[in-house]
């Protein structure tokens, strides 16, 4: 009996460990990241305003000069992440230069980038990205 009960209250402890967070977006603008796509890259820090783009699982992108996406040059400000994906933008258009990574655990993640420390110096400076999925 006493070694049920310690195997109980042991269980309980970690109970908290296996909920899954809720989810923090910019704003109510931004929508849950389809289950399509690896990321979700916006022109806005509350995705209200300018573009959007959907980049897929596995997708490789450069944003160089006159290339057809070339507006996308210099100008993505949130990052929305798909859960067991990772995001990873680079300030130069040959996957080269200052990079980040944004990894989404169990649910999806969102970053405004000027407003986070660590994310702050890829702010409008992203000129190419790449984004792949575990799983």
């Amino acid at each position: 009996q006493d070694l049920v009960e310690a195997f109980c209250r042991d269980v309980d402890a970690f109970n908290q460990a296996f909920e899954v967070e809720s989810v923090w977006r910019p704003s109510e603008y931004c929508a849950s990241v389809p289950a399509s796509v690896c990321a979700v890259v916006y022109d806005s820090h509350d995705c209200y305003s300018g573009w959007s783009m959907n980049i897929t699982d596995g997708a490789q992108l450069s944003f160089k000069y006159f290339s057809s996406n070339w507006k996308y040059r210099n100008d993505i400000d949130t990052v929305g992440v798909r859960a067991s994906c990772t995001f990873t933008g680079y300030s130069g258009s040959s996957f080269d230069g200052k990079s980040m990574s944004i990894s989404a655990g169990l649910v999806e993640k969102w970053v405004v980038l000027g407003q986070e420390y660590q994310y702050k110096h890829m702010d409008e400076d992203i000129e190419s990205l790449q984004c792949v999925c575990r799983g």
